[in-house]
């Protein structure tokens, strides 16, 4: 069993442990954990949490932490940082976390270790072009979503912070053709019938993102080689689909990708040279 030493640290008057071990590779490791407890009259209950958290402390779980889908981490990460956070500046995380960010990296499904600074640039990019999001509520998220993500490689949780280099307000940078199509696919739910979105989702979720996800192309990837959608519908013409199957794909690349087109993301629309 690995040995777990700490201490107790006093920060904005409240008491915080300070857990340390060796791990695997023989490299010191440190967490710090709040008590939620007032330094003044509770020094005693602090030094007994504090053996009792050294005593049940168990550093392997530590890795779970880093396979918790985004969402998660983040409400995580809100509950262990009310402690060390004004009032003022928690409630705003709280706010913005749970109304805009948590809820668009629960339909992304992926693991605080999977996400990508083209991920993060994914998010910003949704935010601005379709939700109008200002500048400053774009950097407002930045920092949020810094020191969230900070904490993480604090705790050992992550080596490097996928944040450190996205810039909230830059439009340059490349997207994911499955990332734009997903985005399109959920802008398209509120512009027509019902039957004609469940059409949608029925090609892309299940075909048409499947195929492409393990590819990376991006939509600059797309508009450069106009083979790659080609070689989709060879894809599934070789497997035995009908040419009206393929054709119905077809005319979901091509409305996403001109949507692309008329907002500037592309020059031209490459499914047109298919």
């Amino acid at each position: 069993m690995t040995n777990v030493a700490g201490h107790l640290r006093e920060q904005n008057g409240m008491y915080q442990m300070i857990l340390s071990w060796k791990d695997t590779d023989g490299k010191r490791r440190t967490k710090s954990i709040s008590t939620g407890l007032p330094v003044k009259g509770n020094k005693k209950r602090a030094e007994s949490l504090l053996r009792k958290t050294q005593k049940e402390f168990n550093p392997e779980t530590m890795q779970q932490v880093s396979d918790l889908p985004v969402s998660e981490y983040l409400n995580r990460w809100l509950r262990e940082s009310v402690m060390n956070l004004p009032p003022e500046t928690y409630g705003r995380y709280a706010y913005d976390l749970g109304r805009v960010v948590v809820p668009y990296f629960e339909k992304k499904r992926l693991s605080l270790k999977a996400l990508s600074p083209r991920d993060l640039e994914t998010f910003f990019r949704y935010e601005r072009q379709q939700e109008e999001a200002s500048v400053q509520q774009l950097l407002d998220w930045h920092k949020e979503l810094t020191d969230a993500l900070q904490y993480a490689v604090d705790n050992n949780w992550l080596k490097v912070s996928p944040i450190k280099e996205v810039d909230p307000c830059l439009d340059n940078s490349p997207v994911l053709f499955t990332d734009f199509i997903t985005d399109w696919l959920k802008m398209m739910k509120s512009r027509v019938e019902i039957t004609t979105y469940t059409s949608y989702e029925r090609a892309i979720v299940h075909k048409i993102v499947p195929y492409f996800e393990p590819l990376h192309y991006t939509l600059q990837d797309m508009e450069q080689h106009p083979k790659y959608i080609q070689d989709f519908y060879q894809h599934e013409l070789d497997r035995g689909l009908t040419a009206n199957t393929v054709i119905h794909y077809h005319a979901n690349i091509r409305k996403c990708l001109q949507y692309a087109f008329q907002i500037g993301m592309i020059r031209s629309n490459p499914a047109d040279r298919v």
